[in-house]
């Protein structure tokens, strides 16, 4: 039986259309990230550490640990308290009322918005808003205290963006406090992993 040129063609591009198709992928040709794209998908436990200098030595006060993506997306940290703040009025003109006192709330302590992302050679770029607030008693400030002696409210707040290499803390600002000591504020970032 002999057949025609033209159903054998047939036959033979069936015979292709219904065979499995094979195929091999190499780790080149896969859309897995390089290596460090990779790190970009890790975490970055930030360190901002606030301390004061004394004889020129630095004396770290207070330390906050913030783990962040290392993509840049935002993380924060609130450790601030609500400090009502009175105010006292008199209602109207006639003074035969009573006084009214009314709150408003105040935010005392230290707050951070951070953004951490890797970068190439496992360094990381650190963006941060910093904002600490203190109470003071006035004498403290050598201010002369008015009749209430109400307390004074210092705030200090930074925005850096600073890039850390391999980890190590990185002293961003030295100032001095409304007591007249010299603080300090040092960022530093490890990669978690």
């Amino acid at each position: 039986m002999r057949l025609s040129r033209t159903f054998a063609a047939t036959l033979l591009s069936l015979a292709f259309v219904a065979a499995p198709v094979v195929s091999t992928v190499s780790a080149s040709d896969d859309d897995t990230p390089p290596a460090w794209e990779q790190q970009k998908q890790t975490n970055v436990l930030v360190k901002i550490t606030l301390g004061k200098i004394e004889n020129g030595r630095q004396q770290p006060l207070r330390s906050y640990h913030l783990l962040a993506p290392g993509t840049g997306a935002p993380a924060r940290i609130n450790t601030a308290k609500r400090i009502p703040i009175p105010s006292v009025s008199m209602p109207g003109d006639d003074s035969h009322g009573a006084p009214v006192t009314a709150f408003s709330y105040q935010n005392v302590g230290f707050q951070a918005n951070v953004r951490a992302t890797m970068l190439k050679g496992g360094e990381v770029r650190v963006s941060a808003e910093i904002e600490d607030a203190a109470l003071y008693d006035p004498s403290d400030l050598d201010r002369k205290s008015g009749p209430t002696k109400a307390p004074v409210l210092t705030n200090f707040s930074q925005t850096i963006e600073a890039v850390v290499h391999g980890g190590a803390p990185l002293t961003t600002t030295v100032v001095d406090d409304p007591a007249g000591q010299s603080m300090y504020i040092q960022v530093g970032a490890e990669i978690q992993r």
